[in-house]
């Protein structure tokens, strides 16, 4: 994970159930950012973005997002 950030825009309640929602919202050459969202009763609270680095850890440098795992991304796509 290379980057996260989130804006809180509601207030939560402790006792309450929450929705987490996540979509790919950019597929990039080597990296990705995956937007979520959490909602509790009906109301959007908090909206962020975590980009996702493909990583060589042997290598110890990103590489470029396989073909085949791009092709499952773009089906999460919002």
């Amino acid at each position: 994970m290379a980057h996260t950030d989130y804006d809180f825009v509601g207030q939560m309640f402790f006792g309450y159930d929450v929705e987490i929602r996540s979509g790919v919202s950019r597929i990039g050459t080597k990296s990705f950012t995956v937007y979520h969202e959490a909602w509790q009763k009906d109301q959007l609270c908090v909206k962020g973005n975590a980009v996702i680095v493909y990583y060589d850890f042997k290598a110890g440098q990103t590489v470029p997002i396989p073909d085949n795992i791009k092709e499952r991304l773009q089906e999460l796509l919002f």
